[in-house]
């Protein structure tokens, strides 16, 4: 964020400032949350570890409250809040508001008096909904009897950016929000596919499966079809068209999206999708989305060899030199409700986000997907809410006595200007 490396810092103050997560729980086991290297819990908690069963705070995890009826615990199922405290850094205090039942308006409400209430320096929501009248969003709310209080909160802008037919809408509008939007990094995770024929094709997805010394047979979903299908059905693999038989033990071509369980179910040893996916996401067996002008090259090649085949390669980063740029998902402006304060407020990291993860979620989200991680990569703004979270704690640190609004400002003034030469279409989304 361009911070000066030479201004002088207090280890104790900085190690003292406390962010409250108002998610949907935390895993303390994570070594994310190990306290080695920080003090006793700091005088000015007045706080609480009512974790739950089988929970346990330490001088890292220093406060936690669910409010969720149908849980046992502050933990974490999904790896949301997990993912989100770990990134935010800092002393935490995770308040659990959201459960299996969803987020409820007064769970959420309770957080953030808790959270208030108990003294922390910062809140950070990777939450939000559709836009409400300001008076009717919880987040809103929450957030205004912080900000009297001395405390900043940081929200997640939203995942309802422009694309696939949609129009930006962020929901994060009231005044006293910092909201986030989401931003690439320099870092691009991509997955290749090798042809038998020499070439590679690049895709995207995070695919930690080493591959097998030998290639595979290609089938496309329109040769491994039963008779009840339509040839445009059989194309996109849907769930009632493919021959098990046929597949099994292949790598299976798709011309759609997010058919890997498809592709399992069928029996296929991997599966190339047709996407033209913005990220990379972990993937539940062998597996790259491919773009529809790549996925040609492709489609060629099985359909002009005789045995063709293919191997899809375990996922490697590579250089982004055009970073960073908003999001394509990332929710935009204008402010639906208050149109002349320019929303989201700033950017920060949001695309491919390592992170710590709850052990009890598969990294790809898949059912039969029984692989249990302690680290993840996901997308979206609520990755980027806590990098931002992480910053205020950073610059109230120093300016402890800085308000809410002036921690805002002093992070959104902090501007760096990235021109790039290449022609960057979103520019049509420009705030108007």
């Amino acid at each position: 964020m361009g911070f000066h490396q030479n201004v002088r810092r207090n280890p104790a103050v900085e190690s003292d400032i406390i962010i409250g997560i108002i998610d949907d729980g935390i895993w303390p086991e994570s070594e994310s949350f190990s306290d080695r290297g920080f003090g006793p819990v700091p005088k000015k908690w007045k706080g609480a570890c009512n974790g739950g069963e089988d929970f346990t705070c330490n001088n890292k995890i220093i406060g936690a409250r669910w409010y969720t009826p149908l849980d046992a615990s502050v933990k974490d199922g999904s790896g949301h809040g997990t993912i989100c405290a770990s990134i935010a850094a800092a002393r935490i205090a995770a308040y659990k508001a959201c459960g299996a039942i969803g987020c409820e308006s007064v769970d959420i409400l309770s957080a953030f008096n808790d959270a208030i209430a108990d003294g922390v320096d910062i809140i950070s929501l990777s939450l939000g909904g559709g836009v409400l009248d300001i008076k009717d969003d919880v987040v809103a709310v929450g957030a205004l009897h912080a900000m009297q209080k001395g405390i900043l909160t940081v929200n997640a802008g939203g995942n309802s950016g422009h694309g696939r037919g949609r129009k930006s809408r962020t929901a994060s509008v009231a005044p006293w929000l910092f909201s986030v939007a989401a931003s690439t990094t320099d870092r691009r995770i991509v997955t290749k596919v090798a042809l038998g024929n020499g070439a590679t094709i690049i895709g995207k997805g995070v695919n930690s499966f080493k591959p097998n010394s030998k290639k595979f047979t290609l089938i496309h979903g329109e040769n491994a079809t039963t008779s009840k299908c339509t040839k445009k059905e059989a194309k996109s693999c849907e769930d009632w068209c493919l021959n098990s038989r046929l597949v099994k033990g292949k790598i299976l071509i798709c011309e759609d999206a997010h058919r890997q369980r498809q592709a399992m179910d069928a029996g296929a040893y991997g599966v190339i999708e047709m996407a033209d996916e913005e990220f990379s996401s972990v993937t539940a067996l062998p597996a790259s989305d491919i773009s529809p002008q790549s996925i040609r090259q492709i489609q060629d090649y099985a359909k002009n060899t005789k045995m063709a085949v293919a191997n899809i390669l375990t996922s490697e980063s590579t250089k982004q030199s055009d970073a960073p740029i908003v999001a394509r998902f990332s929710s935009r402006g204008p402010n639906l409700l208050i149109p002349e304060i320019m929303k989201p407020d700033v950017t920060a990291p949001g695309v491919e986000i390592l992170a710590a993860y709850s052990p009890k979620e598969s990294p790809s989200n898949y059912h039969f997907d029984d692989r249990s991680v302690k680290y993840t990569i996901v997308s979206g703004t609520s990755m980027a809410c806590p990098h931002v979270a992480g910053a205020a704690a950073y610059v109230k640190s120093i300016h402890p006595n800085w308000s809410p609004s002036a921690i805002k400002s002093a992070l959104m003034t902090q501007w760096q200007n990235y021109y790039h030469s290449f022609h960057y279409s979103q520019i049509k989304y420009q705030y108007q």
